[in-house]
């Protein structure tokens, strides 16, 4: 930014004159700065890297979960050799693939039903959501279980995925969990994690070849069955619980 300077100096002739000069300060941070131009090794790497990740991701599509070097190189349009100047080897790639799926789809990952909503229609709707999410991730995730036995980071990935899916259904259906006792609310849980799992869907839709609305009418069936009994339960419960005081009352009168 300019900076005033202004000085009185005497000139030749004996006057006092008034010079007022402008004297530039140039400041780094006001100058706008370009971005670093980009080494040409350095951009051609990195979009070796996208087309690599990309390349695994398609054959997972395909149903090749343990895929080779040369399948994920051939299909990326990059050498062997770019591969591993890239990664440590191909697990290391599934990894990283993993590791965007989770971070692209945390939403679906993380959504479930209002829980003002009656029973069923959470029921159907966290359903849906289930089937959304499997779907989408389901290549990766089917992937990430074949190949866990070599590799820590993916084992670390496959839990990370069944414990959200824990997550999801104790917050979607805490309501009905909350009126049974804790042992058998820890049993009926463990029962809709199976029921909700990724494991089920897969069977469903790969083994027995079920289409995604048919699947869907399964898990909802085996939710509907779990949760109205145990609200039949946590009822009889509660009338159990009232007419034992009622019965001291009455005693005590």
């Amino acid at each position: 930014m300019a900076k005033l300077s202004a000085f009185l100096h005497r000139e030749n002739d004996g006057c006092v004159g008034l010079r007022v000069a402008f004297s530039k300060q140039v400041d780094n941070s006001d100058v706008m700065k370009s971005p670093p131009r980009m080494d040409g090794r350095v951009a051609r790497g990195e979009r070796n890297t996208e087309a690599i990740v990309k390349a695994l991701q398609r054959l997972y599509a395909r149903g090749r979960y343990s895929p080779t070097v040369g399948e994920v190189a051939a299909l990326a349009g990059v050498t062997r050799r770019s591969i591993y100047n890239r990664f440590p080897d191909i697990e290391s790639v599934a990894e990283e693939l993993a590791a965007r799926q989770l971070q692209d789809h945390d939403a679906l990952y993380k959504q479930v039903p209002e829980p003002e909503l009656p029973l069923q229609q959470r029921i159907t709707e966290f359903v849906s959501q289930c089937a959304e999410l499997f779907e989408v991730t389901g290549p990766v995730r089917r992937a990430a279980l074949v190949n866990a036995h070599r590799s820590q980071a993916l084992r670390r990935h496959v839990r990370r995925m069944q414990s959200r899916a824990a997550d999801r259904v104790s917050r979607a259906f805490e309501r009905e969990l909350a009126g049974v006792q804790a042992r058998e609310r820890k049993r009926v849980l463990q029962g809709l994690i199976l029921g909700c799992s990724f494991d089920a869907w897969d069977r469903l839709r790969t083994v027995q070849k079920l289409p995604i609305q048919e699947a869907q009418e399964v898990l909802e069936c085996w939710l509907s069955a779990m949760l109205e009994r145990v609200v039949r339960r946590s009822r009889h419960t509660v009338v159990r619980s009232g007419e034992v005081r009622s019965g001291r009352v009455a005693n005590s009168s």
